[in-house]
């Protein structure tokens, strides 16, 4: 709840009905008494990157985590990580059909895996744009329907879908991707309506760059960036996932943006901030 939840920021601004967050949120503390407790929630992505941070976070506060994921969970994670390609219906269907079976609901969907690759329009591979179509819009549409048709049965429930800014902003060299999550912001928009019939809270976050593993790949051939140095860490997103989970039942965050303070072009400001001193 949000009584709970000790959320501070750095910096608030509106670019129009959008929240934005331009820095991290501290640590969102860890209680018994979180509203999350005994909730069954699925999380896509999480051997890794924001979706394990996430998936720690909910395991944190006693919620029952069944994560999904191409890649093998790591060793000693306290929960199990179903290894499922999200670019296949039948892994999907099969992964909801495990869950349901073993937890009998599910109380909140996040939707985080995702897939970049990046490259000017004219380089990119087929192979490449139909993967990212598969993982980063059909994989969640898939999910949330089968989320959808759990918890309509069950009296409501949440759906996070992990966005980006990527779906805010296009930027060169990232034309497939951002395509990709104009895409997923938009069905969010529609769920979003579509949930409040069925008490289904639906939560938009929209992370800028993050330093990850995904990142690292999917910029592999671009710029040189060292994205420890400006970019969010996992757990900074997976605060503001908890953030909107643990919301009060009458809150709804259909976008949440977060960035880093120096994931900027400081120079650039500074150079237009000048012009105007002349």
């Amino acid at each position: 709840m949000l009584a709970r939840s000790s959320a501070r920021v750095n910096g608030f601004g509106k670019i129009g009905r959008t929240s934005v967050l331009y820095t991290t949120v501290s640590a969102v503390s860890d209680s018994s008494g979180s509203a999350l407790h005994g909730q069954t929630v699925l999380v896509t992505g999480a051997a890794g990157g924001i979706g394990q941070a996430t998936a720690a976070a909910l395991h944190r506060r006693g919620a029952l985590v069944v994560g999904l994921d191409v890649h093998p969970a790591p060793a000693g994670v306290p929960y199990p990580v179903l290894q499922a390609d999200l670019a296949r219906e039948e892994h999907i269907s099969r992964a909801m059909r495990t869950l349901l079976d073993r937890h009998g609901r599910l109380d909140a969907l996040v939707n985080n895996a995702g897939v970049g690759l990046h490259n000017p329009l004219i380089d990119a591979r087929t192979a490449d744009i139909d993967t990212m179509l598969a993982v980063n819009v059909r994989a969640p549409i898939l999910l949330a329907q089968h989320a959808f048709r759990s918890m309509i049965s069950t009296g409501g429930g949440q759906i996070v879908n992990v966005v980006s800014t990527a779906g805010l902003r296009a930027e060169p060299g990232e034309s497939i991707y951002s395509a990709t999550k104009f895409a997923l912001r938009g069905f969010t928009d529609a769920i979003t309506e579509e949930g409040r019939l069925y008490g289904i809270r639906v939560h938009g976050i929209y992370p800028a760059g993050v330093d990850t593993q995904f990142w690292r790949h999917a910029t592999a051939n671009g710029p040189g960036v060292d994205p420890a140095a400006v970019f969010l860490r996992a757990t900074d997103v997976a605060e503001c996932i908890i953030f909107a989970l643990e919301s009060a039942p009458h809150i709804q965050v259909p976008e949440l943006i977060v960035r880093a303070t120096l994931d900027a072009d400081l120079p650039r400001t500074s150079e237009k901030l000048e012009r105007f001193r002349q």
